[in-house]
């Protein structure tokens, strides 16, 4: 079908052809004519585009960073659709190694020593963040990334110590909060986070992220997990499951993600065991054991689960950054078609999208 036949097509037709298209592919479509450079500029046509591709959301991968005899790093970013095939790889320079990458949607929040970058992979818009209260170093600091529904905009929300003391016991966990397209554009300080916790990547899920309650210095096991509602902006503790109700060895090594939709707990039970609880109803606090996994055979248990694919089989991060398809009834690996960096990677997933950085 050509072009001159394309524009005699009723406008929802044209809508649901062009809404299957890639953004690149969109980019140069929005040349053919002010009604293909209108209608693909709607929010309709935006919001439809953005729905059919969080049905198939794109993996991303990120270099932690190649040094550069300036002091800077050269990161490459490579987008891979669900078949396994590199869409396409751009290249930026920063000043920090990045160690850490987050995303929500359309955007991926990079976390390099003392620098915090914000990127949108579809369109290759790429920022850097006003320095933060205090740089966000490595193992020392809390990122998360998410999106407030009623602001309708993005939020980087970052956790540190204050030191005024000489034990970071005595000290008070402060947070601030950068909203992206947000008239200041500048970090937000508020009210200190009422807990010690691990800094681990907090996954974002309804609304909120979360993080895991410190037990060194709070060691109740009523207080769990805690959320921070960015919608709202405030922090609370959540309900937890009852693998977490007792005190034992492995409860300093739970860790949070989400996994379809739902915030889940993976717990150590023996050192080759993890059991994954899933928080089936938010809401109401019901959580539900789904997984038990026995990695004995593999020889290697520092793992942690990505992503559940439609057959059941759990994508899992391994050693030295390779990701491996596991099947929890054999207990088998299988390969999962991934770009080959050297170096090692991060890995996160996100939804194709026009959404533009040029107002942050």
């Amino acid at each position: 079908m050509g072009r001159g036949e394309m524009q005699h097509l009723p406008t929802d037709i044209i809508i649901n052809i062009l809404s299957r298209l890639p953004v690149k592919t969109l980019s140069r479509l929005r040349c053919v004519s002010p009604l293909w450079r209108t209608l693909i500029s709607t929010p309709h046509f935006l919001s439809t585009h953005h729905d059919r591709a969080a049905e198939q959301p794109s993996s991303l991968f990120s270099t932690r960073g190649q040094y550069q005899r300036d002091g800077s790093f050269i990161i490459h970013i490579s987008s891979v659709d669900h078949k396994g095939t590199v869409q396409k790889t751009f290249t930026k320079k920063v000043s920090s190694v990045v160690h850490s990458l987050q995303s929500y949607a359309s955007l991926a929040c990079l976390i390099g020593t003392g620098h915090i970058y914000i990127c949108n992979p579809s369109t290759e818009e790429f920022i850097t963040l006003p320095q933060a209260s205090r740089g966000a170093f490595h193992g020392m600091d809390g990122v998360g990334f998410g999106y407030s529904s009623s602001a309708k905009q993005y939020k980087v929300v970052h956790l540190f110590y204050s030191y005024s003391g000489h034990e970071i016991a005595d000290d008070q966990v402060e947070c601030e909060v950068f909203t992206l397209g947000c008239e200041e554009s500048s970090w937000k300080r508020i009210k200190n986070c009422p807990y010690h916790v691990y800094f681990n990547p907090p996954p974002f899920v309804e609304g909120s992220l979360h993080w895991v309650i410190h037990d060194y210095y709070h060691n109740s096991y009523d207080e769990v997990i805690l959320s921070f509602d960015l919608d709202r902006e405030e922090f609370r503790v959540i309900p937890h499951p009852e693998c977490c109700s007792t005190p034992d060895y492995y409860r300093s090594l739970l860790r949070l993600v989400e996994l379809r939709g739902c915030l889940c707990v993976v717990k150590p039970t023996q050192p080759s065991k993890h059991s994954i609880w899933m928080l089936k109803d938010y809401k109401n606090g019901t959580w539900v054991k789904e997984y038990n996994l026995d990695l004995a055979p593999l020889g290697s248990y520092d793992m942690f689960p990505r992503a559940i694919r439609s057959d059941g089989a759990i994508l899992m991060e391994m050693p030295r950054k390779r990701l491996d398809y596991y099947d929890p009834g054999s207990g088998t690996f299988t390969k999962f078609n991934r770009i080959e960096v050297e170096g090692g990677f991060l890995f996160s997933y996100y939804v194709e999208s026009f959404y533009s950085l040029g107002s942050t």
